[in-house]
């Protein structure tokens, strides 16, 4: 049964997909400014801002590695759609147009590391899945990091452009499944598919904080081997949509487009950290589009596919 409402709601929302533009657009793009920075987006899966020491949670420690990092700014990130086929576009691509192809138009080295999909969202500078994991063949969201290391050691200068996709973070059902099992810390757990008969409100939230707590050790792996690598960079993570635990019995997420998000999926965490100078523009909201305003704002591209108005940190 389970199986057949999952392929219910896929053919849903392939057929209810944002169309392309018929009209192919034709892109233009150069950087008006020559610099020296490695920007890397980082896209996380189904976290919400809830849960998230960082932003106030007190139930557990989910942030033991970031909250040390005092170098971090949180800011409030929002989310418009609740599933990922439509939230990563809403991130990556404006009038159909992913932001890897705009980067990779204006000459700068761009590359998508990827654990799951992007659904062509990287457009022409192409997508690098991550391989030879090391738990047992089974991969996790780490495992884009030795690709990332990998890509700063070969950094001399001018602008580069990184997205790492996060793309286990923390979706359900099968929370246990999204993290390695030294990272099982929150316990009892909810082992179960079948969340919403199975499972405690406590075994689902401590499975769901594991998958935090995880994300915690992945963000500052990344943040370390920057620091490590001494190259000037910009850090920006943000989730695609959040999560529901069971809030006005509802669970995981995936709204249909065109019903607002409950706040436990629409409120994201939206984290920088930078080894440059940046002013940040304060807002009570940062959208997902303004990222992307943000990065070819970092990167001094101009291009006919946006102005940029909603960029949020200046250099």
């Amino acid at each position: 049964h389970i199986q057949s409402i999952i392929s219910i709601i896929q053919n849903y929302v392939k057929t209810h997909l944002p169309e392309k533009d018929k009209k192919e657009i034709k892109v233009s793009a150069y950087t008006s400014t020559q610099d020296n920075l490695v920007v890397v987006l980082a896209i996380g899966e189904s976290a919400r801002q809830k849960n998230f020491s960082l932003y106030g949670y007190t139930r557990q420690n989910t942030n033991p590695i970031l909250s040390k990092d005092k170098d971090l700014h949180m800011l409030n990130g929002v989310a418009k759609f609740g599933s990922t086929l439509y939230a990563l576009p809403e991130i990556l691509a404006k009038q159909g147009v992913p932001l890897p192809t705009i980067t990779a138009k204006a000459g700068i080295n761009t590359v998508c590391y990827v654990h799951f999909s992007l659904y062509d969202n990287c457009g022409t500078a192409g997508e690098i899945k991550v391989t030879n994991c090391g738990h047992g063949g089974r991969c996790y969201d780490e495992d884009v990091i030795p690709l990332l290391n990998e890509n700063l050691k070969s950094y001399t200068s001018g602008y580069r452009f990184i997205v790492l996709h996060l793309g286990g973070g923390s979706h359900g059902p099968n929370y246990q499944k999204r993290y390695p099992p030294e990272f099982q810390r929150f316990h009892p757990m909810c082992l179960d598919a079948d969340v919403v008969n199975q499972c405690t409100i406590d075994e689902l939230y401590n499975s769901y904080d594991n998958t935090i707590l995880y994300t915690d050790y992945v963000l500052g792996d990344i943040i370390n081997k920057l620091d490590k690598s001494s190259v000037p960079y910009v850090f920006i993570y943000l989730s695609d949509h959040g999560e529901s635990l069971m809030e006005n019995d509802r669970v995981f997420h995936g709204m249909p487009p065109g019903i607002p998000l409950p706040p436990e999926q629409k409120y994201v965490p939206l984290i920088v950290k930078s080894s440059i100078p940046l002013s940040i523009i304060k807002r009570q909201e940062y959208s997902q589009p303004d990222v992307f305003d943000t990065i070819l704002d970092l990167l001094s591209i101009e291009s006919n596919i946006t102005d940029k108005d909603g960029s949020f940190l200046k250099k």
